[in-house]
């Protein structure tokens, strides 16, 4: 009988340690499957925050493409508003050499300054562009055209200006002589009618 009741303690204190093993391994579970959905929620977040920052790189690229391009039509229009300065006062010399004087105040890269011949009107022509500024013009301003094209454009360009201002530095009588040198336009004349041909008559 009393061994009978060691054995009932025996399996009771089996029992017992089953149930501590039990409890203990339920409760790692728990702890695991919380630690999954942290996981879990940690590498949302991590995906977010790449997203986010990937968004930020392409937002900074933006801007440095924009302010390179407004760099270039900064340049761009202060050689226009000098140029049609130039063109609106041909005779003012100080004020010309003013609004270069300004221009390089602000910073901005001076137009190429040409005196004509015969006149001391200052001409404002545009500089050709360097292999630095052309490389950073945006390719979708650039198109198909290449620097030694656009170079070749402005020095056409600075040709026509500077022979119109040649041709305005003349005195009026070499132009009045050069209008008047051309000959009237001759009028076409019939030929005359011959005898006996036959006379051009209305129908009655």
């Amino acid at each position: 009988m009393e061994e009978y009741i060691a054995r009932l303690h025996h399996r009771l204190e089996v029992l017992k340690l089953c149930v501590s093993l039990c409890k203990v391994s339920t409760d790692d579970a728990y702890f695991v499957k919380n630690a999954r959905a942290k996981l879990v929620d940690a590498s949302e977040h991590q995906r977010r925050i790449d997203e986010l920052l990937k968004q930020y790189e392409e937002v900074k690229e933006r801007e440095a493409k924009i302010l390179t391009d407004l760099e270039v039509r900064l340049q761009l229009a202060e050689c226009q508003k000098s140029f049609v300065e130039g063109l609106g006062e041909p005779k003012s010399q100080p004020s010309g050499v003013a609004t270069q004087g300004s221009s390089l105040a602000a910073g901005d890269k001076p137009c190429r300054q040409q005196v004509t011949a015969g006149s001391k009107h200052v001409t404002n022509l545009i500089a050709p562009l360097s292999e630095e500024e052309f490389s950073s013009v945006p390719k979708y301003m650039k198109g198909r055209f290449t620097l030694a094209a656009i170079n070749k454009l402005v020095d056409g360009f600075n040709k026509a200006i500077a022979s119109k201002y040649q041709l305005l530095a003349l005195p009026k009588s070499r132009l009045k002589d050069a209008s008047g040198s051309v000959s009237p336009p001759t009028r076409c004349r019939r030929p005359p009618r011959r005898r006996g041909s036959a006379s051009w008559s209305t129908p009655t």
